[in-house]
């Protein structure tokens, strides 16, 4: 214990013992499926083929997870999703439907995974993929970041460029796909919050700042792409995880 010095609001601590036992992880995985009001009217998707994407995707984390971990799955949607709540990484239950396509509460779901209680004896990981594109959320960044800065939680947050690609394609083309009809103008379209631009080289813009500052703040990470090579998930995750098992745990009174 006499290497470290632990401070608690300024105040050093007497520490109890130095552990390098690997606690517990409970694990919320955050997904975004919310849609592009700004592209054409095409043919909608189907659902099953959705649930059994995001299920692969999700499986591939859990594979990951000791017997002693959980996992919990938010979806991001027109409302906030929660597909799973938190259980054993073997008792994964499978995907039988989640709602997409619609408009999203990014801020509403990032903090609801953010307020899930953590247990003394254990650790809540929270890594979550999202276009960053908010447009129906009751709050806004600051309290997405007051809520960050604040959780006992570790945020790690991937930022979907290709998505943000594909979707500034399809409003660029709208109507190029039969080369006949006027680009489609909806009567409605929600305001955006960003976290980025959605177009390259995807700059970080007001909120996305102010979201970024609370994660490092609170020792998580925030994730765009490097070179050709976009984050997942699971990548994010197998960094975390290695970087727990090489922490120590600082019991204090």
């Amino acid at each position: 214990p006499e290497d470290f010095v632990l401070t608690d609001n300024g105040v050093r601590q007497q520490i109890d013992s130095v552990e390098s036992t690997a606690l517990p992880i409970d694990l919320t995985l955050v997904v975004d499926l919310s849609g592009n009001p700004r592209r054409p009217w095409l043919a909608r998707v189907d659902p099953a083929k959705v649930a059994a994407s995001v299920e692969k995707e999700v499986q591939e984390v859990t594979k990951i997870l000791r017997p002693a971990d959980r996992v919990r799955l938010l979806a991001i949607d027109r409302y906030v999703q929660q597909v799973w709540s938190l259980q054993p990484a073997a008792a994964q239950s499978p995907i039988r439907r989640v709602d997409f396509d619609g408009l999203g509460s990014v801020y509403d779901t990032l903090a609801a995974a953010l307020l899930q209680p953590v247990e003394p004896a254990r650790r809540h990981v929270v890594i979550a993929r999202t276009k960053g594109t908010d447009t129906v959320s009751a709050i806004d960044a600051r309290a997405l970041r007051a809520i960050a800065e604040r959780s006992d939680a570790l945020l790690q947050l991937v930022v979907m460029e290709s998505a943000l690609g594909s979707d500034s394609a399809l409003s660029a083309f709208q109507s190029n796909l039969i080369g006949l009809a006027e680009p489609t103008n909806r009567s409605w379209l929600p305001h955006h919050r960003r976290l980025v631009a959605p177009i390259a080289p995807y700059q970080v813009l007001s909120d996305g700042m102010a979201v970024r500052s609370a994660v490092e703040t609170a020792g998580g990470g925030w994730h765009q792409a490097a070179g050709f090579t976009e984050a997942t998930l699971t990548g994010i995750f197998r960094e975390t995880f290695e970087y727990f098992r090489l922490g120590y745990l600082l019991p204090y009174t």
